[in-house]
């Protein structure tokens, strides 16, 4: 099922405060999630990135079919290439049930300032 895709503010807030069964239906929480891909055609690995999770210093969040969730180095991050739509279209229908209570926003960029943010909270969670 694709997302409901809401093009005026109009619609947004119509949309957004339906009622369902006697209660407001709460927009779902927003998961920003990048796709790349590392090895060769034969051993190509479709892997999922989660710029906005918090990680420990120098990590970023992914996910595979294979391990599923787990901190990766952002080194290898910068190892890894863009994934076309249909070569992880179905590591996204996956991601879909995990993530069935949250949208998922597909980007295409990964914005260092927002990982960088990610890390700091980290670490103040660290200090407490």
């Amino acid at each position: 099922m694709l997302p409901l895709e809401v093009t005026s503010p109009h619609e947004k807030s119509r949309v957004e405060n339906k009622k369902v069964k006697g209660r407001i239906n709460m927009p779902k929480e927003v998961v920003k999630v990048l796709f790349r891909k590392i090895g060769s055609r034969k051993e190509k690995r479709i892997i999922a990135f989660f710029p906005e999770a918090t990680v420990n210093f120098g990590k970023i969040m992914s996910y595979e079919h294979v391990g599923q969730h787990s901190e990766a180095a952002y080194e290898f991050y910068l190892e890894t290439k863009k994934a076309k739509p249909e070569e992880y279209a179905e590591l996204l229908e996956e991601l879909r049930t995990v993530y069935s209570d949250c949208r998922l926003e597909i980007k295409s960029k990964l914005h260092y300032p927002t990982l960088q943010m990610t890390w700091k909270r980290a670490e103040k969670i660290a200090n407490r």
